[in-house]
């Protein structure tokens, strides 16, 4: 939270008064975190970073993907716009958590899945 509105004060402090208002408060913040998220990531955790070209598009593969995080990383409308993203995606995450629970609930109560069913050995799998 301290390195978070160090950030967001520094732009803040920039702004007229005018500009100031609650929302782009907020705003400073949320792009404050995306930076010190995207900054805590090694590059090389994206892989080789392809160039970004309509080729590279057009594949609409990782390499794609990658390319336009390189490009886009010190991009404050990037940053902000992945953060909600990201926050959205994991909210649905939850909520599909909640669902599934509830339906392996069910089941469970017909007799239609075991409560405590054989489960095999595991193993990780480095990717």
């Amino acid at each position: 939270a301290q390195r978070m509105m160090g950030s967001a004060l520094q732009a803040i402090r920039s702004a007229s008064p005018s500009q100031r208002k609650r929302a782009d408060i907020k705003e400073s913040l949320n792009l404050a975190l995306a930076q010190m998220l995207v900054s805590s990531i090694p590059q090389e955790s994206f892989g080789y970073s392809s160039p970004l070209t309509a080729t590279t598009l057009q594949n609409g593969d990782d390499s794609a993907s990658n390319a336009i995080i390189s490009s886009f990383s010190s991009d404050s409308h990037f940053l902000v716009f992945s953060q909600k993203e990201t926050e959205a995606i994991l909210q649905r995450d939850a909520e599909d958590a909640e669902k599934l629970a509830a339906g392996i609930a069910k089941a469970v109560a017909k007799g239609v899945l075991e409560a405590n069913p054989p489960v095999e050995a595991t193993f990780k799998v480095d990717v």
